[in-house]
């Protein structure tokens, strides 16, 4: 919801302490975008971030590809 985005996932944006819970209940985000992938995993968004084998750098875990 919009009050859980700006109470809970906006300060974990902001503090960018790298302590990362990611929320399990919510929904949860598709995004291109590396910098907003990495935003949405500071607030603890489930992300899914979709992009072709051949981009995802080396160093980049991957949970499971699909």
């Amino acid at each position: 919801s919009f009050m859980d985005w700006v109470l809970i996932a906006q300060p974990r944006i902001s503090s960018g302490d790298g302590t990362v819970i990611v929320n399990l209940e919510w929904m949860g985000a598709f995004t291109h975008d590396s910098d907003m992938c990495n935003k949405l995993h500071m607030a603890g968004v489930p992300i899914w971030y979709v992009r072709t084998m051949a981009y995802i750098p080396a160093n980049m875990r991957v949970h499971k590809p699909v």
